[in-house]
């Protein structure tokens, strides 16, 4: 009875094959489940705040839109949020262009605070205009 010789290198790469398999394997495992932390609702650059029960999240921008039950909220970074608050009748009392900080909870704005715009104010040109009589 004839035995046929062993074949080493058929046999390394059965195992290179495998490794390959293998980390083939891992790797797309851990992208898909990457991917998934990374999914959000978002539509044309602009995102719905979903928030916790236990985590406030403050938010500072500018007021583009109003709608009846939401408003349009464009942050420093210039990305749109869309903002609904827990009081609807909070919407009377801001205006389009107002710039606000928002504190959310539970995907709500629970505060709506109006404050200072940043832009085009110039403290030393304020003095200056205070010391002219």
């Amino acid at each position: 009875m004839d035995i046929a010789p062993i074949n080493v290198k058929h046999i390394e790469e059965v195992f290179k094959m495998r490794k390959l398999f293998i980390s083939a394997a891992i790797a797309l495992g851990l992208v898909l489940s990457g991917a998934s932390v990374f999914a959000s609702d978002t539509k044309a650059g602009q995102t719905e705040m979903k928030g916790d029960t236990q985590h406030v999240t403050q938010l500072s921008g500018k007021i583009t839109d109003i709608k009846s039950d939401s408003f349009m909220l464009k942050d420093q970074m210039g990305k749109t949020h869309k903002i609904t608050p827990a009081d609807p009748s909070e919407l009377a009392k801001v205006n389009v262009g107002d710039d606000v900080t928002v504190d959310i909870r539970d995907g709500k704005a629970v505060t709506i605070n109006k404050t200072e715009s940043v832009e085009g104010s110039n403290p030393k040109q304020e003095n200056q205009k205070d010391n002219n009589y």
